[in-house]
């Protein structure tokens, strides 16, 4: 009997390898054929805009660094080696505006959300908004994005639920906060060229990064909006942003960047590496028990 329990262990766990090996082999093909097709499209597209000059029409536009930074101090004196003293940093900060200033901007600004003409007064000539797969948009570029976007129609019960507003002690013109986004999708959503009729769909978004840096007017030069810290709340798969209630509207952004995140074949093949990996540590050392 325990000869019988061992050989049926073994053939499983051999059944098993023979399925992960054939997965595996099937993977990498994919993976190198995907892979290889991509750059050589790359590589055809890059010469043809070389040529043409027709990537200068495509080119994005070098996005802002920090303007100010302020080196770490840390609270030491109370045995927090790793934990920044966030008020004796910006106590040295240089930029010329007080820290609560900016937050009452930045608090001002988002109110608006993006209605009327007020909020564009605030924003600078050389101002950008950076998405996690849109931008940099430029200030033009940005404008005309929300002109043509009819949040309101679509949502009337939007609300991106902003709290947590925050100077950054590392980069001192720099304020962060986050949001969780909910409502409903009971009108015509307007977005660009799309007019996406209502659906009756909730929108929970998970909860969200967002900063505005402000030059040394006060002008914010740099809007960073939508940038998902977990994916797993919610019922957007993680998408974050316009991304999000398009998704949820059922007309998503035809782009794999407008879908919820999927593991790449490359990805899920060195996972189950790992896994083939520990299934036979696992074998041998049972092997060597017995």
């Amino acid at each position: 009997f325990f000869f019988d329990c061992i050989m049926t262990s073994m053939l499983s766990l051999l059944v098993r390898l023979q399925g992960h090996l054939c997965a595996s082999a099937i993977a990498i093909f994919c993976d190198v054929t995907c892979s290889s097709i991509t750059y050589c499209c790359r590589m055809m597209i890059q010469i043809c805009d070389r040529v043409s000059g027709s990537g200068r029409d495509v080119a994005l536009p070098a996005w802002h660094g920090p303007r100010y930074t302020t080196q770490p101090i840390y609270k030491a004196n109370v045995g927090r080696r790793h934990e920044l003293d966030d008020k004796a940093m910006l106590e040295q900060s240089k930029y010329p505006i007080a820290p609560e200033t900016i937050m009452e901007s930045a608090k001002k600004f988002m109110e608006f959300q993006f209605k009327g003409t007020e909020w564009k007064d605030m924003v600078s000539d050389d101002f950008q908004f950076v998405a996690p797969v849109v931008g940099p948009l430029e200030r033009h570029e940005f404008l005309a994005a929300m002109d043509s976007a009819d949040l309101d129609a679509g949502f009337p019960d939007l609300n991106p639920n902003y709290w947590g507003f925050h100077v950054d002690p590392m980069e001192p013109n720099r304020v962060w906060f986050f949001n969780r986004t909910r409502g409903t999708h009971t009108g015509t959503f307007k977005f660009g060229p799309k007019a996406v009729p209502a659906t009756g769909r909730a929108v929970e978004c998970p909860p969200q990064a967002n900063s505005l840096s402000f030059d040394d007017t006060g002008k914010i030069y740099t809007l960073t909006i939508g940038y998902s810290m977990d994916r797993r709340v919610g019922n957007t798969g993680g998408l974050g942003g316009a991304f999000s209630l398009l998704y949820m509207a059922g007309s998503p952004v035809p782009v794999q960047e407008g879908h919820p995140w999927t593991p790449s074949v490359r990805y899920a093949l060195l996972g189950r590496i790992g896994k083939v990996a520990k299934i036979l540590s696992g074998a041998f050392s049972k092997s060597k028990a017995a």
